[in-house]
């Protein structure tokens, strides 16, 4: 995951450039990773949709919730598409990646399943959008209102960070 400095860092760049933020999560991302080592478990017997075979077991094809491997299997997933799609990972942070195409650019910000992007240009976002949807199932936000229990308020030359609602909600 992206640490808080580069998130911070990404707000910042946002802010300083008039850049427009918004964002996405990814619905079940861990699914979307295919299993690179063979593991195996025990039959569920809680689904009605399984029966159950005694001596036998499962062997996973997709990364599930819960098993060590998931989020690497995500995370490599995620780098994978966004490398095909000519991004460029940050070398300082590497949740961070953008994409120039002539004076246009789009800045992405990884947390887990949560994606924070800017651009200077409307269609390249546009395409980023699409490109994502089309590629994982996904929720779009449109303007940036929260992100991972942050409030985000943009106005044309600044955003504001805080976390009242959150703290408030504990």
């Amino acid at each position: 995951v992206a640490s808080h400095e580069a998130i911070r860092l990404f707000f910042s760049v946002t802010a300083s450039e008039e850049l427009y933020a918004e964002g996405c999560d990814v619905d079940s991302a861990y699914l979307f990773g295919e299993m690179d080592v063979p593991i195996r478990m025990k039959q569920p017997t809680d689904s009605s949709q399984i029966i159950e075979m005694a001596g036998y077991d499962c062997l996973l094809i997709k990364s599930i919730y819960g098993s060590k491997q998931a989020g690497r299997i995500w995370g490599n997933t995620l780098d994978n598409t966004l490398r095909s799609w000519k991004f460029i990972q940050s070398k300082v942070e590497q949740r961070i990646y953008y994409f120039v195409r002539g004076t246009s650019y789009i800045i992405l910000c990884v947390v887990v399943d949560d994606i924070a992007f800017a651009s200077n240009n409307t269609e390249l976002m546009a395409e980023f959008k699409s490109r994502i949807s089309a590629q994982f199932s996904v929720k779009l936000y449109g303007k940036l209102k929260s992100f991972i229990r942050w409030t985000i308020t943009q106005t044309p030359k600044a955003i504001t960070i805080t976390q009242e609602a959150y703290c408030k909600r504990l």
